[in-house]
């Protein structure tokens, strides 16, 4: 049986089974993805979808191929775009406690950052 939270008061409620609790869990937990931007030059798309407990990068390189996740952070990642002209690099927004600016070039596996953010 599931037994309610401390900070839960519960009078007059049958008892949750287990066993229920864990097929809900099923319907809670659902994945989407968003396309962000397509390559200008080629049939491939950024798109963004959450594994774990964060939105990641992923790259698309043909219709119906797998995605290739290119970020591993463990906070999630923003809005992203090809260069506009050859594509030839991706910027992308990712909080890592504030807002930062990345950028991944062709060849290199790991992002740089492109632009900080501010100070207040």
């Amino acid at each position: 049986m599931l037994p309610p939270g401390d900070n839960l008061v519960a009078e007059g409620i049958p008892p949750i089974p287990a066993a229920l609790a864990a097929e809900v869990g099923l319907y809670t937990e659902s994945r989407s993805a968003v396309l962000l931007d397509w390559h200008p030059g080629r049939r491939s798309m950024l798109i963004r979808t959450r594994f774990a407990e964060a939105a990641h990068l992923h790259q698309v390189m043909a219709p119906g191929g797998a995605r290739s996740q290119l970020t591993f952070f463990r906070e999630p990642v923003g809005d992203a775009e090809f260069e506009p002209v050859r594509g030839e690099y991706l910027v992308f927004h990712a909080a890592r406690g504030q807002a930062y600016r990345f950028q991944f070039s062709r060849g290199k596996r790991l992002p740089s950052v492109k632009r900080q953010p501010r100070e207040n």
